[in-house]
């Protein structure tokens, strides 16, 4: 039995760190919103839109420096 895993060993390791840093992001999110709720006991749902905003920014970043240096 041949898997994908021993022919393209850097893609397993390479979605491995993927997945740690997804769930990292997702863990910050959360621990910011338990933090204000603890704080000021208020749920901010505007949280959500901010962190879909940053995501947003950083992608149109990522996008126009590849525009810029011509990539």
């Amino acid at each position: 039995m041949d898997f994908m895993v021993f022919q393209y060993p850097m893609i397993s390791v390479q979605a491995c760190l993927d997945g740690i840093l997804l769930g990292i992001l997702f863990a910050l999110i959360a621990y910011g919103m338990a933090l204000q709720w603890g704080v000021m006991n208020i749920i901010n749902i505007a949280q959500g839109d901010l962190v879909i905003l940053g995501g947003y920014i950083a992608y149109l970043c990522t996008c126009m420096e590849f525009i810029l240096l011509g990539e």
